[in-house]
């Protein structure tokens, strides 16, 4: 069973309570679904007396808190109380294994609810960190300036190892602390393109290698330089092939190569500065330039290049040109891709360009990475911006525009050092399962996540890093470990971070085969559960069949398709068969049905009790789906909240709400917005003469009232032949219109000894005498619409008439006319006869 499937189970079975608070106010109990089922919910109770809108207000702000602080708490359970396993059990947050034989319950479910039913043996593995390493930060302790041999190198970050253990989807924080070391050495390799367009750029550095060689020591005194240079691969159609141009390209270069290492890093700066005065340049035929050749070969030589372990590793690439990328080496022939391998000869020289393809931008990126080396490109304003574009695609990378002798190399070398030691930024190399997101603390109060980086920090100042590491998903293999790094970008230090996600139970490596426990030994017991043996199934291996019998059992637990919920969550599923939840003794919910789809608390609540409790009504299932509450004699309603009795609505004169109303819910509903009060008595724009009419017309006339309506009249009624003007004002004098616009009149007087109303109707209305001609105002208009409908027929029968007469005389002077027509056959005198005739003038005289 699915988290979300267990969650819609719960959902459906889950109710809240709104108390009652008062004698005025309705009892009210409501499902939390919705604010609209809510609203429906409190519109079946109505209010026993007047009720304030305060008090209105305050009862629903009470449902509304109810509602919040259930869901605030976690009233339900996301644990899958349906897993056969444990180690399916812990790999939801929150959730713990009860490992106990006899535990009848759900076996998962959280610590709280195995506890409270009695569970006192459970897995509930605990998300734990422990320290490996936590050397304290230091800027190290050198034996010689250049910081060849350390007594103690720098640390700048602290920890350095730890070792996490998480459960899936948890997770864990730890601090890690960065202070980058003064004076840390750097080793900064000057890799240059010497095509022949570089030619003053070649120059420039010759002339100012002195300079260079101060200026990187005011960087810091532990520096090393180095200086390669590369043009391309020596071979068509980079580079010409005809006879003389392959040793010479072009005047005064010397022979194409692909890269050189000139000078490994070295302290001896004299060295350095004497090596670049020999530098020559050479000569290609295209534009672009085989930098990644050299790149690639400056970050896999580590040894003949003569990168440090504990120091900082710059690498300046200078070119003016353009780069050849992976594939560009087709045109040559040459198919088989990098190997990311180092190929320099004796010579210090790239020997395998015509054996290997350019290397990738990722491949090259990865090497870099790998040997901790913070590519910077100064090249020429042409290419800046497509190697902008390159920069982003590697980590760490910076761009600069070079001019076009290079006289400016000297300020971008202090310019991006200052860059690269005044910022710290993270990253890491976790799995993809693992997330890992960091929140960088860079002092003064400053914070940030995105980017999670510190900037303009002076050397030798401490950041922080919160870093949160969440495990989505268990590992690949048995031991569900793993290890990642790290690490800020462009220092050669790393927190080694080793994770171990629990995704398995240590109980499961104890196993009882053939237990007792599992019915007559017919499986192995394992964290208190049965793991039946072939040809057995069921919670304690009692059914006989095979595994796929016990899915066969289970749909046919399922009330209509393999998504339903097992015996509607109602239930446990035994062999094929659905058993039940009954706790009606412990007051919980009960269960009944071939698939327990029958619930009682499916029913509406009244007064806290299903359909009222066992007085008012009970709750009956119908064809499985409809669950409605059978209300017992004298209470009506969806949740028998209404009372069928009537004696609680008659009115003073003995009717039913007056006759101006209904009696629902043992209440008055009034029918007429005239008439209010507890019986519909009292109306604002009513005489006292209007209480005894429904009364006179039912007694005296049968009209009005139903027969069962006026035996319920309780005053004392007697008919008299004329009603006269009378002394005694105990009198009151009545009169109403009946339908027949006929006045009938009455009087009425309370009797003081037996407390009665005595009423005296005039035996015959007084009606209006008609005038002997008059005709009622109906026939009136009927006779006139008839009379003007006439009219307008007729007069379409004249229009009619008229046109037909016309119609016919045109016809009669057109066929007369044909009569006298003197017609004779004679040629159209516009007709020109296809035939002519001429003859010869000269015919005959000859």
């Amino acid at each position: 069973m699915s988290v979300r499937e267990y969650e819609n189970q719960k959902t459906e079975n889950r109710r809240n309570i709104c108390f009652s608070f008062g004698d005025t106010l309705g009892v009210t109990f409501v499902t939390h679904r919705s604010i609209t089922s809510i609203t429906a919910q409190l519109k079946v109770f109505r209010l026993n007396n007047m009720v304030s809108v305060t008090a209105r207000v305050a009862c629903l702000v009470i449902v509304f808190n109810v509602y919040s602080f259930a869901e605030d708490v976690g009233v339900t359970s996301t644990c899958p109380i349906l897993s056969k396993k444990c180690g399916d059990c812990i790999i939801i947050p929150g959730c713990a294994w009860c490992k106990n034989e006899s535990y009848t319950e759900a076996r998962c479910d959280t610590v709280d609810n195995l506890r409270e039913n009695g569970c006192d043996n459970y897995e509930n593995p605990e998300t734990t960190i422990e320290t490996i390493r936590n050397e304290s930060l230091s800027d190290g302790t050198y034996v010689n300036e250049d910081g060849d041999e350390t007594i103690a190198p720098a640390v700048q970050i602290q920890p350095q190892e730890i070792t996490l253990k998480l459960r899936q989807g948890e997770t864990k924080r730890i601090r890690l602390n960065v202070r980058q070391a003064i004076d840390y050495p750097v080793d900064l390799y000057y890799l240059m393109d010497l095509s022949h367009s570089m030619a003053d750029d070649l120059r420039s550095l010759k002339i100012l290698a002195e300079r260079l060689a101060d200026s990187v020591k005011g960087i810091t005194r532990r520096i090393k330089l180095g200086f390669g240079s590369f043009v391309d691969k020596p071979m068509a159609p980079y580079i010409n092939i005809t006879e003389g141009k392959i040793d010479e390209p072009c005047r005064g270069c010397e022979k194409t190569y692909s890269f050189r290492n000139a000078v490994p890093l070295t302290g001896d700066l004299e060295h350095f500065e004497a090596e670049i005065s020999r530098q020559t340049v050479s000569g290609n035929l295209d534009k672009a330039e085989g930098t990644f050749d050299a790149m690639m070969q400056v970050a896999a030589c580590s040894d003949q290049i003569g990168w440090r372990q504990n120091a900082r590793h710059l690498l300046l690439v200078t070119t003016d040109a353009p780069y050849h990328v992976q594939g560009d080496g087709r045109v040559a022939g040459v198919i088989k891709p990098h190997d990311g391998g180092c190929h320099l000869n004796d010579q210090n020289e790239y020997s395998d360009s015509h054996i290997y393809d350019y290397p990738s931008v990722g491949q090259l990126n990865q090497k870099l990475v790998e040997n901790n080396i913070l590519p910077i490109f100064s090249v020429g304003h042409s290419q800046f911006t497509k190697f902008s574009v390159l920069s982003e695609l590697m980590q760490g990378a910076r761009v600069a525009a070079l001019n076009v002798d290079s006289s400016n190399i000297l300020i971008i070398i202090k310019t991006i050092y200052q860059e690269i030691t005044s910022n710290v930024k993270l990253t890491h190399n976790a799995p993809q399962n693992l997330d890992v997101k960091f929140t960088a603390y860079c002092g003064d109060g400053v914070t940030n996540e995105i980017p999670p980086s510190c900037s303009n920090i002076m050397l030798g100042r401490e950041v922080s890093f919160d870093i949160d590491i969440t495990a989505s998903s268990c590992f690949d293999g048995a031991s569900n470990q793993t290890s990642f790094d790290i690490y800020p970008i462009g220092l050669d230090e790393r927190l080694t971070v080793n994770v171990e996600v629990h995704c398995s139970c240590p109980c499961e490596s104890f196993q009882d085969f053939n237990s007792s426990f599992c019915t007559n030994g017919n499986g192995t017991l394992v964290c208190g559960v049965c793991a039946c043996n072939q040809g057995h199934y069921g919670e304690y291996c009692q059914c006989l069949g095979q595994m796929e019998d016990e899915q066969t059992g289970s749909i046919q637990c399922k009330p209509h398709n393999q998504t339903d919920v097992i015996c509607s969550g109602r239930g446990n599923c035994i062999c094929g068969e659905c058993h039940c939840h009954n706790n009606t003794e412990t007051g919980g919910e009960s269960s009944s049905g071939p698939y327990c789809e029958c619930s009682d608390r499916k029913c509406p609540i009244f007064g806290g009790e299903v359909c009222g409790g066992p007085e008012r009504g009970t709750c009956e299932c119908i064809g499985g789906r409809i669950n409605r509450c059978k209300c017992n004699p004298g209470y009506a309603g969806e949740s028998c909240g209404c009372p069928t009795r009537t004696d609680t609505c008659i009115a003073q004169n003995g009717l039913i709400c007056n006759a101006e109303g209904n009696c629902e819910c043992g209440r008055c509903v009034c029918s007429s917005s005239k008439y209010y009060g507890e019986h519909c008595e009292q109306c604002v724009t009513c005489s006292e003469c209007d209480l005894h009419v429904n009364c006179v017309k039912c007694k005296v006339f049968g009209e009005g009232l139903t027969e069962s309506e006026c035996d319920m009249c309780s005053q004392t009624i007697q008919e008299v032949d004329k009603i006269t003007k009378s002394n005694d004002t105990s009198f009151k004098q009545c009169s109403y219109t009946d339908d027949d616009k006929c006045t009938v009149f009455f009087t009425w007087k309370k009797l003081e000894e037996n407390d009665t109303i005595l009423v005296s109707v005039q035996k015959t209305p007084q009606c209006a005498t008609k005038k002997p001609h008059e005709l009622p105002l109906f026939w009136i208009i009927i006779g006139t619409t008839v009379a003007v409908v006439m009219m307008g027929v007729l007069l379409l029968l004249l229009i009619r008439c008229y046109h037909s007469y016309l119609d016919r005389k045109e016809y009669n002077q057109f066929l007369k006319s044909q009569q006298d027509a003197n017609w004779q056959k004679s040629e159209n005198p516009l007709y020109n006869s296809g035939i002519q005739t001429y003859k010869n003038p000269m015919y005959g005289k000859s």
